[in-house]
């Protein structure tokens, strides 16, 4: 019998986890328990075309002898059939094993940033095996999101993914599966691109390397923007070749509207300006972890690594987080009621940035580094905006550079 026709019977006794038989010898279970697993959807003509994280795992090894993982296999389901499979080979799972519990074994990153990176991670004991072979009573994260991807078109959009394991035992080799449903969220109406005028949108929701490497800012954009009366160009992100100061980049102190109806829940307005108004500090990549360090202490993570900020809880489950703001802007303060359009603060570059910006996100709580991140569209960006030929979508995607004026609808 094939690995995949065994692989079909032993599915019959899933009720959505893992076999009992393996499940007794080798444990599989989410790294972070309350991720919801969220596909980046958009239809271009008749086709959809979906966009998935694969999902971070932790193994163990319940059995007195080692154990070693031969392969592993991310599927994705439409209907409950198979349309889609990643498969990385044994090196690239070598890899991927020995990188991400070398790191967590090291015990170098504080916990915020590996919430930033996983969100509400449950670790597991001990030390953690760095390869694919796991000694008795030994766990392995294995961060399937850092180097498998999941991108179909078709017909139909993805309804599951299901996380196949073939291990071998002193029993044999064995075959494991966990099924992980997708959480759909279709993008809601109502909302309201945050800033009005000419935007260059970046680190869009298809940048796997920035954003979308991250648990609440899975979906988060970054917006920057010429002046057009003070640019030469409108790609142009400064006034001059040369800024001085951070108030000579054309987005700087721009207004930032708020999404839509909600109550602000939280707001950090303690970074300083002066800390980020020179380019020669802000551009060099050794300046913000130093000034991190001297900064989180006194006033928190949050208000350190996102800057000045504000959070709206728009009564739907969904919060809108505005992070970079410039200091003294920010004009709301936790349990203010407001509306869509409603100026929160101004553009600025406090906080771990590079070059002033907006920095936005949409979350289903409050908390920057546990939530789920969730994707996002506005009323007056349709989804025409990324091509003339998508129809419908829940993010703004296809590219990494979008640019737009929204004219304040």
């Amino acid at each position: 019998m094939s690995f995949k026709a065994r692989l079909c019977a032993m599915l019959l006794l899933l009720l959505g986890g893992v076999s009992q038989a393996a499940e007794e010898r080798v444990g599989v279970r989410l790294l972070s328990p309350g991720r919801k697993i969220i596909p980046l959807e958009y239809r271009q003509g008749d086709w959809w075309v979906s966009d998935i994280k694969a999902p971070d795992l932790v193994l163990t090894n319940r059995t007195e002898a080692p154990v070693e993982l031969k392969y592993a296999a991310v599927t994705g389901l439409a209907a409950g059939e198979e349309v889609l499979r990643a498969a990385p080979s044994q090196v690239s799972l070598s890899t991927a094993l020995a990188r991400i519990n070398g790191i967590l074994n090291s015990k170098h990153q504080p916990l915020y940033v590996l919430q930033l990176a996983f969100g509400a991670l449950s670790l597991p004991e001990g030390a953690l095996a760095e390869s694919r072979v796991l000694e008795p009573g030994q766990s392995a994260v294995l961060a399937l999101s850092k180097f498998v991807y999941l991108h179909h078109v078709g017909s139909a959009k993805l309804d599951g993914l299901r996380v196949e394991l073939l291990v071998k035992t002193a029993a044999g080799e064995e075959e494991a599966a966990l099924l992980v449903p997708l959480s759909a969220h279709p993008a809601r109406a109502g909302y309201r691109y945050p800033l009005d005028g000419p935007v260059h949108m970046a680190n869009l929701s298809m940048n796997y390397a920035h954003h979308r490497a991250m648990c609440s800012q899975e979906f988060a954009m970054d917006v920057v923007a010429a002046d057009v009366d003070k640019a030469d160009s409108f790609t142009d992100m400064a006034a001059r070749d040369e800024p001085d100061e951070a108030a000579d980049y054309g987005i700087f102190g721009r207004p930032i509207r708020s999404m839509g109806d909600g109550v602000v829940t939280e707001t950090g307005t303690k970074f300083p300006d002066e800390a980020m108004r020179d380019p020669k500090n802000f551009k060099d990549p050794a300046y913000f972890p130093k000034l991190s360090a001297e900064l989180i202490p006194k006033i928190g993570v949050i208000n350190t690594v996102g800057g000045n900020y504000v959070v709206v809880d728009h009564g739907n489950g969904e919060f809108a987080a505005y992070c970079h703001m410039m200091e003294g802007s920010i004009r709301v303060e936790p349990g203010a009621k407001v509306r869509k359009g409603d100026v929160l603060g101004r553009v600025g570059n406090t906080g771990n940035s590079d070059a002033p910006h907006l920095h936005f996100q949409l979350m289903d709580s409050k908390d920057f580094l546990t939530a789920n991140g969730l994707p996002m569209m506005f009323d007056n960006v349709p989804p025409s905006a990324m091509s003339g030929y998508t129809k419908e979508a829940n993010s703004l995607a296809l590219t990494d550079d979008l640019y737009w004026d929204a004219q304040g609808k």
